[in-house]
């Protein structure tokens, strides 16, 4: 089967896709940013490698897919809360041309292009520096994460791959102006319906990822909707315990991690999940039920979604949840966190004081005249190489040779950042409030001026960029 490159076309059932981009390439499919012909709309497009068109489960699976992407449709909830896809079909990749590329079908599917690409994994992995989502904002994104997952089962399907990088948050905004985020659940081409057997049962395993598999994938079971609640357990531990439910043996899937997984040994023992805020719920218990080894005792999504809805209910102001963490600077890091020591409350004030003179720092070398001529290009080096003008690097592909010049900038799917000539100078600006870039350690949060040495980090694709100038 060839691999797609720009420029190819896929001519589906609803409409005919150009290839912009290849996003991420697997071994089950290839991920790229794609154009709707005639709209002009921008998609997101999946080949799939396997099942190959002389596989036995390849017609059934274009089926059981079509049957899933129905029932995510036909819910309104689900449509909002999820990514089902709008075109299923199988056919040859094409060229540009419109002629075929293989004699042999592959399956594709079209989904809706997600704009921004904040997950979970965001919101429970800060770096160091960057302020905490409050106790009402956790809270809140838990009770929207879990009623999806439970309005989900109601139409009986498992997602089986449920980890923070699955679950999207998209920015919309209320009647009344204000901002939210909305918990969407990604990635779900091999969820399985709990009503039907999966076309690849018996001839492929189930997808699950390392520290989130159920014991019942480590068993080498079919995961079930309670297999789904032991890894939202997981979640909601990262989310609202501030910690992974194994964490010490988390060192990559190790056995002993499977072996604590599949028995259900958590760190915390069999007490109730110590939570980061107030709770006057049954919440920390149904949690620790929720990681059981037994899929029998673990709750329903809807009996823990009863509960977190009663939790946001005992909040003061009704848990209203705060976003200043992610669309700007939080006016207090620690504030309506219960039961907050003396010395989380020291270290919360040192890191805003930190904060407060790197902002001071950046602000006066704004000020300050250039200390070297003007160079006409600037250099991004990274460990595998240098940032290409406006390439997209997802995580684990390589940084591209290209010196970046004027209107410069550097995306993953989102804006980062932007670097100008400015009066003799290199001035970087943040361009997105969805934006995890750092500069020398300290979140950019206004334009600063560079220097030759200075690092800028970028939490999504995890490199480090060294700043130097050409001429």
């Amino acid at each position: 089967m060839p691999m797609p490159r720009e420029g190819n076309l896929a001519r589906g059932e609803k409409g005919e896709y150009a290839v912009r981009r290849i996003l991420k390439s697997g071994d089950a499919a290839v991920s790229c940013e794609a154009q709707e012909k005639g709209t002009g709309r921008k998609v997101f497009l999946k080949l799939y490698n396997a099942p190959k068109s002389r596989c036995e489960w390849f017609r059934p699976y274009l089926d059981y897919e079509r049957e899933l992407n129905r029932r995510l449709s036909e819910d309104d909830y689900l449509r909002d809360v999820s990514v089902p896809a709008v075109d299923v079909f199988a056919a040859p990749l094409c060229g540009a041309d419109g002629r075929p590329l293989s004699k042999h079908p592959s399956i594709f599917q079209v989904f809706r292009w997600v704009e921004g690409g904040f997950t979970l994994k965001d919101a429970t992995a800060r770096p160091a520096g960057e302020p905490e989502p409050d106790w009402a904002t956790r809270v809140y994104l838990a009770k929207i994460f879990v009623s999806a997952l439970e309005r989900l089962h109601a139409r009986e399907i498992v997602h089986c791959d449920l980890k923070p990088e699955n679950v999207g948050l998209e920015p919309f905004e209320l009647p009344s102006g204000e901002t939210r985020l909305r918990p969407t659940l990604l990635d779900m081409d091999f969820s399985i319906l709990a009503d039907r057997t999966a076309p690849w049962h018996g001839k492929a395993g189930y997808t699950g990822t390392p520290g989130y598999h159920s014991p019942e994938h480590l068993r080498g079971e079919v995961p079930g909707k309670a297999s789904d609640v032991f890894t939202a357990a997981i979640i909601l531990c990262e989310l609202l315990a501030g910690r992974h439910p194994f964490a010490s043996a988390f060192e990559g899937e190790t056995d002993e991690l499977k072996r604590r997984m599949r028995e259900g040994e958590t760190d915390f023992g069999d007490a109730p999940i110590p939570l980061l805020g107030p709770c006057r719920t049954d919440l920390p218990a149904l949690l620790r039920l929720a990681l059981s080894s037994d899929p029998e005792a673990r709750p329903t999504a809807a009996r823990i979604s009863r509960d977190l809805a009663r939790l946001r209910r005992s909040l003061a102001g009704g848990g209203s949840p705060r976003f200043g963490w992610l669309f700007g600077p939080a006016s207090d890091p620690g504030r309506g966190m219960e039961r907050a020591d003396p010395a989380a409350v020291e270290e919360a004030a040192r890191k805003r004081a930190a904060e407060a003179a790197a902002a001071s720092a950046r602000e006066a070398a704004c000020a300050a005249p250039a200390s070297t001529p003007a160079p006409r290009k600037l250099v991004l080096r990274g460990a595998r190489g240098n940032i290409r003008t406006r390439a997209a690097l997802a995580p684990g592909r390589s940084l591209l040779e290209r010196a970046i010049g004027d209107d410069a900038r550097f995306t993953d799917g989102r804006p980062q950042f932007e670097v100008v000539p400015e009066g003799g100078r290199w001035t970087v600006r943040p361009t997105s409030p969805l934006n995890p870039t750092f500069l020398n350690g300290a979140p950019l949060r206004a334009p600063a001026v560079l220097k030759e040495g200075d690092v800028l980090s970028i939490q999504s694709v995890y490199a480090k960029l060294t700043v130097s100038f050409a001429a």
